[in-house]
């Protein structure tokens, strides 16, 4: 292929100091964007991403290359796909996650839409008289509401403006109430983070301790510190693990209640109708 030809030969005069590193890296992007089309199971917006996702690793992939009997333009088309596999594996599993979350409730507006403009919930498609829908789970605002705020990481600013009204809400009030919540959850992800290194580190030292425990002959008073010192790692170590498993990181019923003001059992009680009502084939999480 001619970009082939022209990557090997642009490689070349690279390794002769004629072309900047720059130039090698403008070439090996363009020839990504070229391929993008090529790649099966991308659509147009994924092939948007795509390329400056990944961007980052044209400069590992020249500093790896070595001369060994593939083409330069082969290791740069191998980065490209075993990448492409890589990228649909990974945002392609988030999409179908988020995408499951919110065709089980955001289609479900649907149902409640009349309830929130005042029509006739017989002229919903899918509802029942007396406004009940079928395989409905949003039955009120307060529910639509908490929801929307359980389900904080997973909304865009778009859908807020839309569902603002229906859930009596200002939509600047809206988009504060779950940018906090977002906040709040990304500082409990990095403590959690923080925590996961934090019990890393303990396990290599009480690995390293035990090996040279198990080196450690004859000197019994060098043999107790040793082991009071894996005592006191494993024991830290147990009280770290315990903190991780109590560590929520998604919004609690606890901090939406003070978020809207209620009491944590009107919170409590909307999640479980909502629960009740997904038993019909829909799927909340608790």
């Amino acid at each position: 292929m001619q970009d082939d030809a022209s990557l090997d030969g642009l490689y070349a005069q690279y390794g002769d100091g004629k072309i900047a590193r720059k130039d090698l890296e403008a070439a090996i992007y363009n020839m990504i964007r070229k391929m993008i089309p090529c790649i099966q199971g991308l659509t147009r917006e994924d092939s948007e991403d795509f390329a400056p996702w990944l961007y980052p690793r044209i400069g590992r992939a020249v500093d790896v290359y070595r001369d060994t009997g593939s083409s330069f333009a082969a290791h740069i088309t191998t980065m490209i796909h075993m990448g492409a596999r890589e990228y649909k594996r990974s945002h392609f599993k988030r999409r179908k996650t988020e995408d499951a979350a919110w065709t089980s409730s955001v289609c479900d507006w649907r149902v409640g839409e009349a309830e929130f403009s005042g029509d006739d919930p017989a002229c919903v498609e899918g509802a029942e008289p007396g406004g009940k829908g079928r395989g409905g789970i949003v039955k009120n605002s307060r529910q639509a509401l908490t929801l929307i705020l359980k389900c904080c990481e997973h909304v865009s600013d778009d859908f807020l403006e839309r569902a603002a009204p229906r859930v009596g809400v200002e939509a600047g009030v809206l988009r504060e109430m779950t940018g906090a919540l977002v906040q709040d959850r990304a500082r409990r992800i990095a403590k959690a983070q923080r925590l996961q290194r934090h019990a890393n580190a303990l396990l290599c030292r009480i690995v390293a301790l035990e090996k040279f425990l198990c080196e450690t002959v004859g000197d019994e008073a060098l043999r107790k510190r040793l082991e009071a010192r894996v005592a006191f790692c494993r024991d830290k170590l147990a009280r770290i693990r315990e903190r991780l498993t109590k560590l929520r990181r998604h919004p609690s019923n606890a901090m939406i209640a003070r978020l809207l003001g209620v009491k944590k059992g009107t919170v409590d009680s909307a999640m479980h109708a909502l629960r009740l009502s997904a038993r019909k084939g829909l799927c909340i999480p608790d």
